[in-house]
């Protein structure tokens, strides 16, 4: 229960609430129930999708055109034999409107225009039929240009293909400027892309120069490698060719005496080699392998260039290791692979990119090894936490004879060991 204690004064002021609100009641009626409010007028607003849009195509020859809208709605409309167009029927809301004829060019080539409560007329737009022109040009050889995909760009897009002669041509093109692109898979192409002007009247000998090679990075070298490469083939293609009989060169050192060669019967000539995506294993390269060795017979000079670099938007890796697959887990986290036939003692293993500590086998027999497990130093043999300095670099490295710190190794960090005896440890050999 709620108890209420009032007085004369409160009593008014709810009698002139009340008053307030039975005004307010009433007018809230008469906005919403009446017809005009006070506009005078008496009639209804317009309903919605009562507007329109119209206009003109002023040329002559436009009749027959056809207008596309879009935006808050969508429809066609064609123009009448005066060239006159009207999309009827809508609503508040951003249009767009398109037109198109065959062999016309309109200016603007489309209006954007809002309806605000009114129609909207006036959008009119010219046609410019005597400024339809083409760009042309031939493909060669034809061997080359059959079927290949010619791609129009900049003022225009457009798609088109050679014919069996390698034949293009793109029509009803309007004044401006293009950029025209041959492609065809396995084919390179001189240019590579080539710009052409529209400027009141039509544009031929747009022609092109193919080759078999691969046009996806662009690359204008002497001498290409890559990993599907081969050291038999010219090395002057950047991917081998549709018979798989020439291409670019399997090594980089293959390159280099291809290099060699042209700077002894070319002095005169800037060389560019292009090294395409991939790893180059030196020690398993089919020519030379081993390791890459430049001399000054590599070098050119200050007004003719020798320049290496990798094949655009690709990276190449050259490696100084030999890549082990075929990977086994024996036991536990104990994982073990087979090494390739005449792999030289190294002292690196890499595993994704990071460097991998490898468990050491003092002997097949006794099978005795360490390694770190929860930061502690951990015997293989029984499991048991031993000394952290029997997990240092040497101990990790898989010994079946020890290396002496002499001759080509004396330089090698080393221990001395019970009996004088010393080894290096960061190397080792099977």
């Amino acid at each position: 229960m709620i108890l209420f204690r009032t007085n004369r004064a409160i009593r008014i002021l709810v009698v002139v609430l009340s008053a307030v609100c039975v005004l307010a009641a009433v007018g809230c009626s008469g906005i919403s129930s009446g017809s005009a409010g006070s506009n005078g007028g008496g009639g209804k607003p317009p309903a919605v999708g009562s507007y329109s849009i119209s206009g003109a195509i002023t040329a002559a020859g436009a009749s027959g055109a056809t207008l596309t809208l879009s935006g808050a709605a969508k429809g066609t409309a064609t123009a009448d034999a005066s060239g006159n167009y009207t999309f009827s029927k809508l609503a508040n809301g951003a249009y767009t409107i398109t037109p198109s004829k065959t062999g016309f060019v309109f200016s603007p080539s489309k209006q954007n225009i809002t309806v605000s409560s009114a129609d909207v007329t006036g959008i009119d737009f010219g046609s410019l039929p005597s400024q339809v022109w083409s760009i042309k040009g031939t493909i060669t050889p034809a061997l080359s240009a059959g079927d290949a995909t010619v791609t129009l760009s900049g003022a225009g897009d457009a798609t088109t293909t050679a014919d069996a002669s390698g034949n293009y041509v793109f029509s009803g093109l309007g004044n401006g400027s293009y950029t025209v692109t041959p492609a065809k898979t396995g084919v390179v192409f001189t240019p590579y892309t080539q710009n052409a002007m529209v400027s009141g009247a039509n544009v031929s000998g747009v022609n092109f120069l193919g080759a078999s090679g691969c046009s996806g990075g662009h690359g204008v070298a002497n001498f290409y490698v890559a990993t599907n490469g081969n050291d038999s083939w010219s090395g002057t293609l950047d991917c081998p060719n549709l018979g798989n009989s020439d291409g670019p060169f399997a090594s980089v050192t293959r390159a280099q005496t291809a290099v060699e060669a042209l700077l002894q019967s070319n002095p005169t000539s800037p060389i560019v080699v292009m090294v395409r995506e991939g790893t180059y294993y030196l020690p398993l390269s089919p020519t030379n392998p081993g390791t890459l060795n430049f001399t000054a017979s590599d070098s050119g000079t200050s007004a003719v260039a020798v320049t290496w670099e990798n094949y655009p938007s690709e990276v190449p890796v050259i490696s100084g290791g030999v890549p082990v697959s075929g990977w086994t887990q024996a036991s536990g986290n104990l994982w073990q692979a087979p090494v390739p036939a005449n792999t030289q003692p190294f002292e690196y293993l890499f595993y994704n990119g990071e460097r991998r500590m490898r468990s050491r086998l003092q002997s097949p027999a006794a099978g005795l090894g360490y390694y770190m497990s929860g930061g502690s130093c951990v015997s293989s043999q029984n499991q048991q936490i031993v000394s952290a300095s029997l997990c240092n670099l040497g101990t990790f490295l898989r010994v079946a004879a020890e290396v002496p710190p002499t001759g080509a190794n004396a330089n090698c960090p080393s221990t001395t060991g019970p009996g004088g005896l010393a080894k290096c440890l960061d190397r080792f050999q099977y």
